[in-house]
């Protein structure tokens, strides 16, 4: 933002001391702000991590890190919704 200002004559002393303290405190305001936005954009970069992270726990087994039941019912729904043609091969291992 570009803000321009004429005056007709020179400011005051006062006007002068007015001025400084109020940019300071805007200044103040200024890195205030940029602060909080880094903090939200740190939080928010987090937050992304951490959701990445659940929605891989949510569809992979823990002991053998391979799709559960969950991500393969997904997948197969969306190979038959695809229409395309697909073979599926399963194997059931017990006691491993």
């Amino acid at each position: 933002m570009v803000i321009a200002a004429f005056r007709e004559k020179e400011p005051s002393l006062t006007e002068t001391r007015n001025f400084k303290i109020k940019r300071t405190r805007d200044l103040r305001k200024i890195v205030m702000i940029s602060r909080l936005v880094t903090f939200i954009n740190v939080a928010m970069q987090e937050l992304e991590a951490a959701n990445a992270e659940l929605q891989r726990q949510a569809i992979t087994d823990e002991l053998t890190r391979l799709y559960n039941r969950r991500a393969i019912r997904s997948r197969i729904r969306q190979q038959l919704d695809s229409g395309q043609k697909f073979s599926l091969i399963m194997f059931d291992i017990d006691h491993f």
